[in-house]
């Protein structure tokens, strides 16, 4: 049990000192680099989708904050999804 406990503080420290405001303007910043993204999916108002997408990555980053490629990849997913019908 004395071993996990490293491993406990190190997932503790991730989930509360998550920078949500600064996820958020990355992936905003990423968001409104892809302007083909208005035409190809859709997007009548890329500035408002983006602000969402932003938003919901940051909100769902800060629920479970990991790294991973696929784990990153799932909560751009559901984000994208999330706002695509706004």
């Amino acid at each position: 049990m004395a071993g996990s406990e490293p491993l406990e503080l190190i997932t503790e420290i991730k989930r509360i000192c998550v920078n949500e405001a600064g996820v958020s303007a990355y992936y905003y910043r990423q968001c409104t680099g892809f302007s083909a993204m208005t035409a190809f999916m859709r997007i009548s108002n890329l500035e408002e989708f983006c602000t969402c997408y932003g938003n919901a990555m940051a909100k769902n980053y800060a629920k479970q904050p990991s790294l991973y490629r696929q784990h990153i990849q799932n909560l751009r997913k559901a984000a994208f999804r999330s706002c695509k019908g706004k």
